[in-house]
């Protein structure tokens, strides 16, 4: 077992290492890691900016003591470019200290995003057959006996001209899929793939 010694505040921080079988090298040991559902390995870049942030922001980020005020700026910056990544707002964005508070928190919230997300699904329905009208669109999972998941809105375009992959190719914010996975050769009945 090895012991490692902490550096004292005045001293230069320790290079990072990627963990041993990660890394970019063409070894005939090469290791692949195939366990990212319960850790990810760092990237460098990473690795750097955290240890900056570690040596040079270590105080409470609700303090407003020059490091807490430095430690409060990183974690806004994060949590502002991690929203642009996502499409999302800054304020929506949670930082948890593990997978056990974010599991607890979407516990507390999950009847909430279930209704919100039936609100949602029922909305798009709405609206497509609004536009479409009930002759060019099919909605899949409304019949006797479907339990509907609130996340999910199961639909057909139907006519000639109508090719699902070019009507959601123009809505440039909605992520949905299309293919043979998605219909039936069964007339109105919905696939059984889904």
């Amino acid at each position: 077992m090895e012991a490692a010694v902490a550096p004292g505040r005045d001293a230069p921080a320790p290079a990072a290492s990627q963990p041993s079988g990660c890394g970019k090298h063409n070894s005939p040991e090469r290791k692949v890691y195939m366990d990212y559902n319960a850790t990810t390995p760092l990237e460098p870049e990473v690795i750097q900016a955290m240890t900056k942030a570690m040596w040079e922001a270590w105080g409470n980020p609700s303090s407003p003591y020059s490091a807490g005020r430095k430690a409060k700026d990183i974690i806004n910056a994060a949590r502002e470019s991690l929203a642009k990544m996502i499409g999302g707002k800054p304020q929506d964005i949670i930082f948890t200290s593990g997978g056990t508070e974010a599991a607890e928190l979407v516990t507390q919230n999950c009847e909430a995003y279930e209704a919100h997300m039936r609100d949602v699904r029922d909305y798009l329905e709405e609206r497509l057959e609004a536009e479409f009208g009930q002759k060019r669109i099919h909605l899949n999972s409304q019949f006797p006996g479907t339990q509907r998941l609130p996340n999910t809105c199961n639909f057909s375009i139907r006519g000639p001209r109508l090719q699902g992959h070019v009507v959601l190719a123009q809505c440039r914010v909605l992520m949905a899929s299309v293919g043979a996975a998605c219909h039936s050769d069964h007339g109105d009945q919905p696939s059984p793939v889904l």
